[in-house]
Order: structure tokens, then C-alpha cells, then sequence
């Protein structure tokens, strides 16, 4: 059996790697630029809120129909509920008295997994919608909701193109990630990124109405439980 010298290169060392960390969205300095947009002669000036997160997402200027749209889709996706896994895990945190970063940092990871369930859909609603939505829209897309099609009519009279056929065959989750389509998304991490940056206020503000340490202001019992049976370990 042989041995490798102390000399030799690993494989860390036998790579040339660059010298540099490449950027490749935000580009420093004086003044910021996203994308080549400067964020104080341009951005500030002249774009919303939105359509800059629309920007620094896709890499294309965003027409004010698409940034309306995107806002649209946002909105539906912001209100978050205690009963929603990430806004119980991000008041559990504020009761244990964690502090700030660490309870955003728990209502980061909590959204994380939120928004991948509801992206999961997404592959398949851009192949339904890319390829003219002709058929009924995949099974985890439909449902047929009331406040999908409100929603869908609400994004035409917004400046949104009509939406596709049988669209009034979406559900609501069916009907926010087509928002997110037409608005210029084309890839599920795009998606993931925007319900993540929508839902932390909810979560944030939740926490935030809840004392740390005031364990008797929690549930803890329900449904109620009782111990059965030997010696509880």
C-alpha cells in the first residue's frame, strides 16, 4: 500500500481556482446598481418596490402591467396566519426569548419549506400555461374557487393579458402562481424567493405581539394529554 507524500497537492491545491468571488445581480459602489439599473439615479426614480424585486429575480426591466400583476400575486401570498407553520414557529421562538435575528432566522427556514410546498406546482403550470393551456390544468392546480377567478379578473384589470384557457378551472394556489407567470417568473426558485420575502412581515409582526418567556400564553395543552401507563421517562 502506498501513501501519498506530504507534498503532493490536494485536490484543493491542484485546481487552479479564480482569485475572485464574480457577482453577478448587484454590483457595488457609490451608488448600487442591480442588474446595470442604478439604484439612486434610476431605480428610486422610477420604479416600485416590486418591480425592482421583479428586476433583480428575472434580469429584465419589467413592464408596469407585469409589476402590477407581481404586486397582485404577492399580496395573495403575505397573509399568513398563526395557524400557518411558519408563523407558529416564528411566535415558538419568540416565546423561548430568542432573540431577534435568531427568531427571523427561524421564520426564514420556516418559509423556506412553506414556499417550496406551494411552489411545487410550479413546473408543471408553466408547461400547462407556456404550451397555451388548451387542456384542463394539472391536478394540483385545479378546483374550480371563486376567489381564484376574482383574482384572475382583478389581474386583466390590472393591464394582465386575458388569462388562458380554461383558467376558470384553477384554484386559488393555481390561479397566484399563474400571477407569478405572467408577471415574468419562469423558473420554482424565483417563486420561492417571492412567497419567502412575502410572507416574513406576517410572520414578524405576529411574533412581535407575544412576550418572550410567557409560556401560559401558548396552548399547551390542546388537545388536551395525559400521561398513561409507568413511569413517564
Amino acid at each position: 500500500m502506498t501513501t501519498p507524500s506530504d507534498d503532493a497537492p490536494g485536490p484543493g491545491e491542484a485546481y487552479e481556482f479564480p482569485s475572485v468571488l464574480t457577482g453577478h445581480v448587484v454590483a457595488p459602489g457609490d451608488e448600487p446598481r442591480v442588474h446595470g439599473f442604478g439604484v439612486d439615479t434610476d431605480l428610486s426614480r422610477h420604479f416600485r418596490f416590486g418591480e425592482v424585486v421583479l428586476l433583480t429575480l428575472t434580469g429584465e426591466e419589467p413592464t408596469a402591467e407585469a409589476g402590477r400583476v407581481f404586486d397582485l400575486a404577492l399580496m395573495h401570498v403575505l397573509p399568513l396566519s398563526v395557524g400557518t407553520a411558519p408563523v407558529h414557529a416564528t411566535v415558538l421562538a419568540r416565546l423561548a426569548a430568542g432573540r431577534v435575528p435568531a427568531v427571523l432566522g427561524v421564520a426564514g427556514l420556516a418559509l423556506a419549506e412553506h414556499a417550496a410546498a406551494f411552489a411545487e406546482p410550479f413546473e408543471a403550470l408553466v408547461a400547462w400555461a407556456g404550451g397555451g393551456a388548451t387542456d384542463a390544468p394539472p391536478p394540483a392546480l385545479a378546483g374550480r374557487e371563486p376567489r381564484a377567478a376574482a383574482l384572475l379578473a382583478q389581474a386583466t384589470a390590472l393591464g394582465a393579458a386575458p388569462p388562458p384557457m380554461h383558467s376558470a378551472s384553477l384554484n386559488h394556489a393555481g390561479a397566484v402562481l399563474l400571477l407569478f407567470y405572467t408577471s415574468g417568473l419562469r423558473h420554482r426558485w424565483q417563486v420561492e424567493a417571492a412567497i419567502m420575502m412575502a410572507g416574513l412581515p406576517a410572520c414578524a409582526a405576529e411574533a412581535a405581539h407575544h412576550t418572550p418567556m410567557n409560556i401560559r400564553s401558548y396552548p399547551l395543552n390542546q388537545p388536551p394529554f395525559v400521561y398513561e401507563g409507568g413511569d413517564a421517562p
